[in-house]
């Protein structure tokens, strides 16, 4: 009884719901958990968690009973208990995640967003019926009879020392059962005619997305070579800056290759095929944003992608031959990785989780790095605090206000003086950004 009364404390959330009494709405909450995870409804309960109880709560059950047995196709696997509470009787209904998906209610099928239940879309039902035949996207078979595996033949003779991809080799790597290839064969192919495996890589003018520098769209070949043409963009348009330390002159990429590496694999190999849409790279004067369609599997919250402690596999086949071939190295350390090569810089990466899209921002590190914050010998040797900032734009392109009061060592209020004067000189001129205003020479 206690658990039910922290449940309740708690309040309605993606695995549990509320109602005050039993209705045919009921039924779309039970589908939700029977085809995406185990939840509880507990009925005699207000949305503001007021235990309001049950009059009649035998007859109820037997309808609750009824009604699950009568309307839901297949029927789920659930339990059904009677609690008292504050002298009131409530009805906690327990459903459990099922084998045979999808589970419908009047031909549609439902999902649990937050603490609401709603209807699925057309390709979440065709990903629930995978599922209940024990299949996933790249495990279905595929319509294309014809492919060839140049590409990745020659990246696992590279790491692996294989000379021939043959016949006993696809079926090894479960890209070929019972003479027929998978969509998993069909995305590592030469030719890949999955129409949703595209990346568009873009490159704009500072932060405006109205002056594009560069385009290319990467479609109709092997995802191995998406991710070597995405490296390819990378090489050729990342902004690079050159630091003194310690009277050694060294150029630094503004976003860390690993970090860009990483989120590039990360969106390839864990993204939802089955949702349309292009993986979108685009380039910014002060970051890079990976934008991946689809959301996150229906197992793994936000809070535990973005921590990067736990790991569902959504695309098993195609991780491992990404793995063998040493374009990832261990399974679900994507995250901490990105994280690990921002861990001496005050920019952070983050990470945007949406309904239909995951968002991996990428900061440039070229002023904010803990040495460039922590030792501005170069800029101290100037004559005034103007100096410094100028000098310090001179050599890194852009600052904000943030940075300039490491630079020049004043607080907030003084550091901003120094900069609208330059401003109203015109010496230096202020633009925004996606985080916050920055500055730089006209």
């Amino acid at each position: 009884m206690n658990n039910i009364i922290e449940l309740i404390n708690k309040g309605e959330n993606k695995h549990i719901e509320f109602k005050v009494q039993l209705t045919k709405n009921l039924l779309k909450t039970v589908i939700a958990f029977a085809n995406y995870h185990n939840g509880k409804v507990i009925i005699g309960v207000s949305d503001d968690k007021r235990i309001v109880g049950l009059k009649n709560q035998g007859e109820a059950r037997i309808q609750l009973e009824q009604s699950i047995n009568d309307n839901i196709d297949p029927v789920p696997y659930f339990e059904i208990a009677e609690y008292m509470i504050e002298k009131k009787i409530l009805i906690v209904l327990s459903v459990y995640k099922g084998e045979f998906t999808p589970y419908t209610y009047r031909n549609k099928s439902y999902k649990r967003s937050d603490s609401s239940t709603v209807e699925i879309k057309r390709n979440e039902y065709q990903k629930l019926i995978l599922a209940g035949r024990n299949l996933t996207f790249e495990t279905a078979s595929s319509s294309n009879e014809k492919m060839t595996f140049l590409g990745l033949a020659k990246q696992l003779k590279l790491h692996t020392g294989l000379l021939k991809v043959d016949r006993n080799i696809l079926i090894t790597l479960e890209l070929l059962k019972n003479e027929q290839f998978n969509n998993g064969a069909s995305l590592l192919s030469d030719q890949n005619k999955i129409q949703c495996s595209v990346i568009n890589l873009i490159k704009y003018e500072n932060n405006n997305t109205s002056i594009i520098l560069e385009r290319e769209r990467v479609v109709n070949c092997s995802i191995i070579e998406q991710f070597t043409k995405a490296i390819k963009f990378y090489q050729q348009n990342i902004s690079k800056r050159e630091i003194i330390k310690e009277a050694i002159r060294q150029t630094i990429n503004g976003v860390p290759l690993v970090a860009y590496r990483e989120a590039i694999a990360n969106a390839i190999i864990h993204r939802d095929y089955f949702h349309e849409g292009e993986i979108r790279i685009e380039f910014f004067n002060d970051r890079i944003e990976i934008v991946s369609p689809g959301s996150l599997p229906s197992e793994l919250s936000k809070e535990e992608f973005i921590e990067g402690k736990v790991s569902i596999l959504r695309n098993r086949i195609i991780t491992e031959i990404f793995m063998r071939i040493g374009i990832v190295e261990r399974m679900g350390t994507g995250i901490r990785r990105i994280k690990e090569q921002y861990k001496n810089y005050i920019n952070k990466p983050s990470f945007q989780v949406m309904e239909n899209s995951i968002t991996v921002i990428l900061p440039t590190i070229i002023s904010s790095s803990y040495e460039q914050s922590t030792n501005h010998s170069l800029f101290k040797e100037s004559k005034s605090y103007e100096e410094m900032i100028l000098d310090y734009l001179y050599a890194y392109g852009s600052t904000s206000r943030i940075e300039a009061q490491s630079i020049i060592g004043l607080g907030k209020t003084q550091t901003y003086e120094v900069l609208k004067k330059l401003v109203n000189k015109g010496e230096i001129i202020t633009y925004n950004s996606s985080r916050a205003t920055r500055y730089k020479k006209p």
